[in-house]
């Protein structure tokens, strides 16, 4: 953020998903999020780059958490849990890489829980969420056009297809042409 700019609004600590806690991670997830990460790595291994890190022990998933919600206080990313009780489902991240006035939303979800329509609804909650905040004009998803699971959710929550970027492969299954896909009005130029 450059001097003198404005200082961005935090983004929220949860999201309203009926049936569901949408939420920032605590400390006390480290266990059932290593669990639920360890039961999909090789459903999350063909797009996800973070998963060549894993696994974690807890202290170092610790500092993970601990850093992330550092950040959305200092006005950054937002990393969120997606939970039925106890158990993980999956989680997303509301990041603030893509403009000013946007925002950029990835997701994951367990093995178990695919097909469920689970995410949709989550996206869905977290896009109107992340739009109804102060200095927010649109919200973008980036999909791999070969992960068909991600690419199906983005029109099922309203985004319309900007269409394709290219990009460099950063996990297996990753191919050099991403899908841009947007809601809201069209990013400011800065």
């Amino acid at each position: 953020m450059s001097a003198g700019a404005p200082a961005r609004a935090v983004l929220p600590d949860h999201v309203e998903v009926e049936g569901l806690q949408v939420r920032t991670w605590h400390e006390a997830d480290v266990p059932a999020l290593a669990e639920a990460i360890a039961d999909s790595l090789e459903h999350l291994r063909p797009f996800m780059p973070w998963i060549a890190q894993e696994p974690l022990d807890d202290p170092a998933r610790a500092e993970l958490v601990r850093g992330w919600e550092a950040d959305r206080l200092a006005g950054g990313d937002a990393m969120y849990g997606i939970l039925r009780g106890t158990r993980v489902l999956g989680g997303a991240g509301a990041h603030r890489r893509i403009a000013a006035d946007g925002v950029e939303i990835g997701y994951w979800l367990r093995a178990d829980e695919a097909r469920r329509g689970t995410m949709t609804r989550v996206v869905g909650a977290l896009t109107s969420t992340l739009l109804a905040q102060p200095g927010i004009t649109h919200v973008e998803i980036r999909t791999d056009a070969a992960n068909l699971r991600s690419v199906a959710i983005p029109p099922r929550c309203g985004y319309r297809l900007v269409g394709p970027e290219p990009r460099t492969p950063q996990a297996p299954a990753e191919t050099e042409w991403g899908l841009v896909w947007r809601i809201g009005a069209s990013p400011a130029e800065g």
